[in-house]
């Protein structure tokens, strides 16, 4: 089980600025997901070798930097799952990253609290 993660230039996406949207292809027991960095750059501009930007634009460094914590994120993600030693999956991954909890919520608890209550009561 081996977390693979490159960047995709998504050309599909063109704005009118001439600028395409980069998106992060994360792979895991051959089911893969994309996910949107944020980040927006001119196809010309990119590394497919190297997975970076090449630019000489002041902003490079920083996407740069950005694109490399990403991934720090989704590997750091994907060992804390591992070292819980429970089966998971591309989308749990995905979830973490996006903050996405499968903890219950608040109302779902309530909800259950009442019928609990409800359901104990005698009914003379």
């Amino acid at each position: 089980m081996r977390l693979i993660t490159n960047y995709a230039i998504k050309k599909s996406k063109v704005k009118k600025d001439g600028t395409c949207p980069l998106y992060i292809r994360v792979t895991l027991n051959q089911r893969r997901v994309e996910l949107s960095t944020g980040i927006c750059i001119d196809p010309l501009d990119w590394n497919e070798i190297n997975q970076q930007i090449d630019s000489k634009t002041p902003s490079s460094k920083t996407y740069n930097t950005r694109l490399k914590k990403i991934i720090t994120d989704l590997n750091d993600f994907y060992n804390q799952l591992v070292s819980i030693g429970k089966p998971f999956d591309i989308i749990d991954i995905k979830n973490k990253y996006l903050g996405k909890s499968n903890a219950v919520g608040f109302l779902v608890v309530f909800d259950y609290y009442i019928k609990t209550i409800t359901s104990d009561r005698l009914i003379f």
